[in-house]
């Protein structure tokens, strides 16, 4: 399977966009432990998938049942984010973003703009519910979600070469196996012929239909090789085609090594 770093980013944005969402108007609020006021989520929106490198929305809507405000009648928050147990960001100690607003009795959904990086892997979250009074920060809600980050690719390419003799009319079989590498739908699988290099290769596609996760598809080739085909190694390239959740296509070319005699 293929790794690669990655370095994760989130913004504020103010457009929301949500490709599937999770809500949940009766979350329980958490102890404040610290005895000083009390608020906490009230809905959660985040997609169930991305795949890698595209960007999610995130909205988080809080509610300050009993928060005290400070003398210009305001009261402030932050959230604290982890990723897989790990802090990712902390609003308050980010000068650019600090704490916001959120009056007593009063509601605020929060939107972030968030890339998880690469795939495939499964990111679990975090986020910690602040509230600012004079300086001191106290805890006053958590919620826990995760999110699946989507990579696909071909892996465990397996053809068998083919020793094909130059001018036979009876045609040779070639067997390709591949399995899906990633970790969701290959949907719409094909694979082409889009080099076959002076061989005769039969069909020139083929559908596969779908793969799942770590799924294989097999499937073979005639080949032959005419009069006018050169001695030697032949290289033929072969692209696989397939669709991810979002419905957006994807491509690779393989080669085989076959020779002519």
């Amino acid at each position: 399977m293929r790794k690669k770093s990655y370095t994760v980013k989130l913004a504020i944005v103010v457009v929301i966009m949500l490709s599937a969402v999770i809500s949940n108007s009766n979350l329980v609020p958490s102890v404040n432990a610290q005895g000083a006021g009390d608020a906490y989520f009230t809905a959660v929106e985040y997609s169930l998938k991305v795949y890698e490198w595209t960007e999610d929305k995130w909205n988080f809507t809080i509610y300050n049942k009993n928060c005290a405000v400070d003398i210009w009648g305001r009261a402030w928050f932050f959230f604290k984010f982890y990723l897989d147990d790990s802090l990712w960001w902390n609003e308050y100690t980010d000068t650019a973003y600090k704490t916001w607003q959120c009056n007593k009795g009063s509601s605020v959904t929060r939107t972030y703009t968030v890339y998880l990086g690469d795939g495939p892997d499964v990111k679990n979250v975090k986020i910690e519910l602040y509230w600012d009074y004079a300086g001191t920060p106290y805890l006053q809600d958590t919620i826990t979600f995760s999110e699946k980050i989507v990579e696909l690719f071909v892996d465990d390419w397996s053809p068998s070469p083919l020793n094909v003799e130059k001018g036979k009319t009876a045609a040779s079989t070639l067997t390709i196996s591949f399995k899906n590498g990633g970790n969701d739908y290959m949907y719409a699988v094909s694979i082409s012929v889009i080099d076959s290099v002076g061989l005769t290769v039969s069909p020139n596609t083929q559908n596969l239909q779908d793969i799942a996760s770590g799924g294989t598809k097999s499937t073979s080739f005639s080949v032959t090789a005419p009069f006018a085909a050169t001695l030697g190694i032949h290289t033929v390239s072969f692209q696989i085609n397939y669709q991810d959740f979002r419905g957006i296509s994807h491509s690779e070319v393989k080669k085989i090594f076959n020779r002519c005699y």
